[in-house]
């Protein structure tokens, strides 16, 4: 197992849990991978994270993703406040609809790899700059962020599950500083 895993880092320990997780999904579980973040989490080396992504993933069940992406950009939307996982992840639960949390925490770790990046938030490209909190999110000095067009930002919206709160006579989006509903 050592030599397989090797690349990932921390390849002894790692080995030592799937050797010992394998142990007990046989003795304990009858060789079916367990459902429930409960009983996942009793195998070693499986955590919470790895317990949803199971759960959502494999089982198609409600589940919220928590990763360092996750995390960074749910608090700069100003949607949950805290930085540690298990808060996070019940602040989440609490705010999206159960159903959709796992497609949208997909959406937002890549959205938090490709334009929400922890080094740099690049709002100007970025379809929820009208409505983002931009909490945590330091700008350099002159530098400008353009806003998105309203069709765009209400598609981008739409894809993540959310709707915009505010709308003048017109249906267009008026910026709301962050007030955003999930559907």
């Amino acid at each position: 197992i050592e030599q397989t895993i090797k690349p990932c880092g921390l390849f002894r320990m790692k080995a030592d849990n799937i050797k010992e997780a394998s142990r007990m999904l046989i003795s304990d579980f009858g060789g079916i991978v367990p459902d429930s973040i409960e009983q996942l989490t009793k195998l070693p080396g499986v955590g919470r994270k790895t317990a949803n992504l199971i759960c959502g993933d494999i089982y198609g069940k409600p589940a919220v993703v928590t990763d360092t992406h996750f995390i960074r950009i749910m608090n700069r939307l100003g949607l949950i406040d805290t930085d540690k996982p298990y808060k996070a992840e019940m602040q989440a639960r609490a705010v999206l609809p159960l159903g959709d949390a796992n497609a949208f925490c997909h959406r937002i770790v890549l959205h938090g790899r490709d334009t929400c990046t922890a080094r740099r938030a690049f709002c100007g490209k970025c379809n929820l700059n009208e409505i983002c909190k931009k909490k945590g999110v330091k700008t350099l000095k002159g530098e400008y962020y353009p806003t998105a067009k309203n069709k765009m930002v209400k598609d981008f919206y739409n894809q993540l599950g959310f709707s915009m709160v505010n709308e003048d006579e017109n249906g267009n989006t008026v910026p709301c500083h962050g007030e955003l509903r999930y559907r």
